[in-house]
């Protein structure tokens, strides 16, 4: 499998810069230009190491800069258990380890003066006991699994399942709470000062992550479960399918730009953008935001640190789909292949699954759920990202999908193709602590 094109701007084109803006109960047209700002020096890296993939006997490496070198900044490489080379430009470079523990630093450089460090070390993968991480207790979920009319609802949020009544409008408007035999109507949703009528969330502006159900709309809300849940004004004008979900902050996407905002605010982060209008097109977790932009099957894929307001593209144009993102892993399609990015240690790592198209992932803990072809169907794998191991959940029973994944449990829809599926509940047991991977030894002296 060829290695991804290590992050650049092979294209000349920096992420541009977002603004801030409070937004009140106004039209679009009242909202700031949305001009990229000119193309500025950087000013440091985006994460604390270089990005780095290992391919067979080489590692390439790419400095993940906020900004431009040129004028008087520059870059120093230096390595520890290996010999550097030039890989084409100056923020890029290739190792050939001479030790097992190399170790890799990049400075960003002024006139002879550091300004700042990002450090890359050889991996060290843990081990886990990933089958007994597998082994899942399945129970049926009383729901239809087909009322809601779309392939996403029923699903699992917090504290229950959110469901449908099957009327006309089809709306999310039934809750069935975990330990339940029946459903209830939808308690607690927000509503907005002044709100007459109950509050409606049609499936197809829904979406959910983490537990948490979000919708647009006449408004931008989240609902966690009968405790409540947040709503806001949202400007009118086109969307780009339902929010991206994160534990704090939300992201609407439009075919000009990105709007960010904590849940239940009506301030946001406008980021001028093109995204994709495709589902898993953007993904939100403090502090980071990913969004997929371009073309479809030759998409960039751009990540911001929003707490600092720094930012860089990741990887040349791909064909990508299905972002997640949290505080460690960022994780995307890329074709057949799973990627994922670690945040701390910079390492991206990739491995063909046979992931189905259509048929998006979920993120539950340390696991990446993926729904992959195999004999029968489509069956459902777990990858362990800190380890890259990966196994079985769920064998193919004809078709699956994916209906919400939270606090150790997911749900699927399953059942025979073009026929009626039924939901199914798998509660994982406590994870075990993986095993250390052992510490190279030094190479021996000749």
């Amino acid at each position: 499998m060829a290695l991804l094109a290590l992050a650049g701007c092979a294209d000349g084109v920096r992420p541009p810069t977002p603004r801030a803006a409070r937004l009140g109960t106004g039209s679009v047209s009242q909202l700031p230009p949305l001009q990229p700002d000119d193309p500025r020096p950087a000013r440091g890296f985006l994460l604390p190491a270089p990005l780095f993939e290992v391919e067979g006997e080489e590692v390439r490496l790419q400095a993940l800069l906020d900004g431009e070198l040129g004028q008087d900044l520059g870059l120093r490489w230096t390595a520890r258990g290996g010999t550097l080379v030039a890989d084409g430009s100056d923020d890029r470079a290739r190792l050939r380890p001479t030790s097992p523990d190399w170790e890799v630093r990049v400075d960003l450089m002024r006139r002879g003066r550091e300004l700042a460090t990002a450090v890359a070390q050889a991996p060290l993968h843990p081990t886990v006991d990933l089958a007994a991480m597998l082994q899942a207790r399945a129970e049926a979920v009383p729901l239809d699994a087909e009322a809601c009319g779309d392939p996403r609802f029923p699903a699992r949020v917090a504290s229950g399942h959110v469901g449908c009544s099957g009327g006309e409008p089809i709306l999310l408007d039934r809750f069935l709470p975990l330990d339940a035999d029946s459903d209830v109507p939808m308690p607690g949703l927000p509503q907005r000062p002044g709100q007459k009528e109950p509050t409606q969330v049609r499936p197809g502006d829904a979406a959910v992550e983490a537990g948490l159900l979000g919708w647009t709309g006449d408004a931008l809300g989240t609902w966690r479960g009968p405790e409540g849940g947040t709503i806001a004004w949202l400007p009118q004008g086109a969307l780009r399918g339902p929010p991206a979900l994160g534990p704090e902050r939300l992201a609407v996407l439009r075919s000009d730009r990105v709007e960010v905002s904590m849940a239940g605010s009506n301030q946001r982060t406008l980021l001028p953008a093109q995204p994709l209008d495709a589902p898993g097109a953007a993904a939100v977790h403090s502090p980071w935001l990913a969004v997929l932009e371009g073309d479809p099957g030759r998409a960039r894929l751009r990540l911001q640190d929003l707490d600092r307001n720094r930012q860089t593209w990741v990887g040349d144009p791909a064909d990508r789909s299905d972002l997640h993102v949290d505080s460690r892993w960022l994780t995307w399609r890329e074709g057949d292949d799973v990627c994922w990015l670690d945040l701390e240690r910079g390492e991206l790592r990739r491995r063909t699954l046979g992931a189905v198209r259509g048929r998006p992932s979920e993120r539950l803990d340390d696991l990446l759920l993926v729904p992959v072809r195999a004999p029968g169907g489509v069956a459902l794998d777990a990858l362990h990202l800190p380890t890259g191991q990966h196994g079985t959940l769920l064998a193919a029973a004809g078709d699956l999908r994916l209906r919400g994944a939270v606090a150790g449990a997911v749900t699927v829809a399953q059942g025979p193709f073009g026929g009626r599926a039924s939901l199914l509940a798998l509660t994982l047991p406590a994870a075990p602590e993986p095993t250390p991977a052992p510490h190279p030894s030094p190479p021996a002296a000749p």
